[in-house]
């Protein structure tokens, strides 16, 4: 089974894959997890925008590696999940997941989240690339057949039972 998380940047997509990852390791199960930061591009690579890296196209990620690699794991590994911005950019991969996992913030909350995040700098990125961020992910990181999707909120603490009973659904041997 894949198991594919998406959802803009500071959404909670890696939380969600290792939360998830500690709940089947408790069934009995081995997991494989698979994340698009592990897949990012040399800088010189990624275009630029206003003298910055553009972290927020899908050039920026190595999607047909990751691609690849997730479904050459599928053939050894009996439970994988894949997360990232542009998890389901892939239209080859994205058909081969069992389960589609969209988490969904509010402008609000995701602007005053990647104000707080400090991980690439010792400043917070500046309103303009925040935006920019914000309207990348509008474009490329929100699925066009999103009610297809389990969407899931990512402003308060994910229901892992509710996420648990979609993943495990007519997957009884997870």
């Amino acid at each position: 089974m894949i198991i594919g998380i998406g959802g803009v940047s500071r959404a909670g997509k890696s939380t969600l894959a290792n939360l998830l990852t500690k709940l089947f390791i408790a069934r009995g199960n081995k997991v494989l997890i698979f994340s698009q930061d592990d897949y990012i591009q040399p800088e010189e690579r990624i275009p630029i925008i206003r003298d910055r890296v553009d972290w927020e196209v899908p050039e920026s990620i190595r999607i047909s590696d990751f691609s690849k690699d997730i479904l050459e794991a599928r053939k050894h590994h009996n439970l994988i999940i894949a997360e990232g911005l542009f998890c389901f950019y892939d239209p080859l991969l994205v058909d081969q997941m069992s389960r589609k996992i969209y988490i969904h913030i509010s402008k609000d909350i995701f602007l005053h989240r990647k104000k707080e995040d400090l991980r690439w700098g010792s400043t917070p990125d500046p309103d303009w690339y925040m935006e920019h961020i914000w309207n990348r992910h509008q474009r490329y990181g929100i699925p066009s057949d999103l009610e297809q999707y389990f969407t899931v909120d990512g402003s308060q603490y994910f229901d892992l039972i509710q996420i648990m009973q979609y993943c495990l659904r007519e997957q009884p041997e997870i």
